[in-house]
């Protein structure tokens, strides 16, 4: 059943087999036979309670951020502060992007500071806007940057943003600063997750903590031959 799906939860394989068999089937068997799977590396883990059938796993890009991830690391070397870009979807988008977005979260008391510091690189940046302030000059502006408060329990790798992050918090960018629309998040997604193995863990506990757990659980149950949830 797994080998025909792309992800499947410990729950949601559990749930199939109820379904399918008369007879329960124990968590010791269902976690006994997923672990003969890793074995044969026919399955591998994608985060507490998920497993995936793909082999590789998703290799972030960091070339469009990793300069200003280095400014800021030696300009503010006490700070937490994470990046992402929309470059770095770039290749998982059906159409070019006519332009990129950076994303740095931070301490809201460093907001400030950390804005002025990257306007005085010669960088268009905006400290946390409104969606009212975007809808007035945000859209002109080309490889802009925006600051916006840190979330605790982020999914991060160093400074910069794991691909759980960047999935969730573009879910809410898109709508915020007219990133993209659904449909192309959508696309996005697919193409990210089913080409590559990401944390689902890891992604159900970020979205949890910015309040989205039940849209995107909606979202990839649209899904029902790849995710078994």
């Amino acid at each position: 059943m797994i080998n025909s799906s792309k992800y499947a939860s410990v729950i949601g394989i559990r749930n199939k087999l109820h379904q399918l068999c008369e007879k329960k089937i124990s968590s010791t068997t269902i976690y006994a036979t997923l672990y003969r799977f890793i074995k044969a590396n026919t399955v591998f883990d994608a985060g507490r309670g998920w497993y995936s059938t793909i082999q590789t796993p998703f290799t972030p890009q960091y070339d469009s951020i990793k300069e200003i991830v280095q400014q800021l690391g030696k300009n503010f070397p006490q700070l937490q502060f994470s990046l992402w870009s929309t470059e770095q979807l770039q290749p998982f988008t059906q159409h070019l992007l006519s332009q990129f977005t950076i994303f740095v979260y931070t301490e809201t008391d460093a907001i400030g500071p950390i804005t002025e510091f990257l306007q005085n690189q010669n960088h268009t940046v905006y400290p946390n806007p409104k969606q009212t302030e975007v809808e007035k000059y945000l859209t002109t502006s080309n490889n802009r940057i925006i600051v916006r408060p840190l979330v605790t329990e982020e999914p991060l790798m160093g400074h910069y943003a794991a691909i759980e992050k960047i999935l969730i918090d573009l879910f809410i960018e898109k709508d915020r600063l007219f990133l993209i629309d659904g449909a192309e998040y959508k696309r996005i997604l697919e193409n990210l997750i089913f080409s590559n193995c990401i944390n689902m863990g890891r992604l159900f506990r970020y979205s949890a903590r910015r309040g989205l757990k039940s849209s995107i659980k909606k979202l990839l149950l649209g899904y029902k031959s790849e995710i078994i949830m």
